[in-house]
């Protein structure tokens, strides 16, 4: 990797942290399942990111690395706070369905329905 592209790496995973955090300030299934585009595109960059950083290249990102490791910890906080959420509603979604003889929450019963209109 060229000495200027460690610099292309963070900005890269940058970005995807950012599109990751936007999508988490809607707190809906939808914006926790779009975030995993962005997040494997910073994965990537921070995998190149090492690449440079153990050759040795990139040895001034000090102040670069840090600001990403600031967002990656705000990220994760966002992502935290949508499992918690879906977690809550999937107790919330079990527990109206009663306990099972071990006290765990059961699982709703599926009914299937047809209607028919003529």
């Amino acid at each position: 990797m060229a000495g200027g592209n460690w610099r292309e790496a963070v900005r890269e995973a940058q970005a995807g942290v950012a599109e990751a955090q936007t999508q988490l300030l809607t707190p809906t299934a939808q914006a926790l399942e779009s975030t995993w585009l962005p997040l494997e595109r910073a994965a990537g960059a921070l995998r190149r990111l090492i690449e440079c950083l153990r050759a040795g290249v990139g040895r001034g990102a000090r102040a670069e690395v840090a600001g990403l490791s600031r967002e990656i910890a705000r990220l994760r906080v966002l992502l935290e706070g949508a499992a918690a959420l879906r977690l809550g509603w999937a107790r919330r979604l079990a527990t109206a369905c009663g306990y099972t003889a071990q006290g765990e929450p059961a699982l709703p019963q599926v009914t299937r329905r047809v209607s028919v209109e003529g």
